[in-house]
């Protein structure tokens, strides 16, 4: 089993993150749920505005300008 963390894909059980990451600390984070058919995401620009409203309601600020890419591996991982 792998997941993908900071932009590559790690086996699980070497997936290793910091104590003091604030959504391990705190259960700070958002969710959202896309489709990622023939390596594109279905309606992309809604997902990211709603993905930047919930970072801003949480105070979380990421740079999120290789999301849509990151997204588009993982979505390839599972075909």
């Amino acid at each position: 089993m792998f997941c993908f963390l900071k932009g590559k894909f790690v086996e699980a059980n070497k997936a290793l993150i910091s104590i003091a990451e604030g959504g391990f600390r705190f259960g700070d984070g958002i969710f959202d749920s896309l489709c990622v058919y023939k390596g594109k995401i279905y309606q992309w620009d809604f997902h990211l505005q709603r993905i930047k409203e919930g970072l801003e309601a949480i105070k979380i600020n990421i740079d999120l300008s290789t999301l849509e890419d990151n997204c588009c591996k993982v979505g390839r991982a599972h075909v």
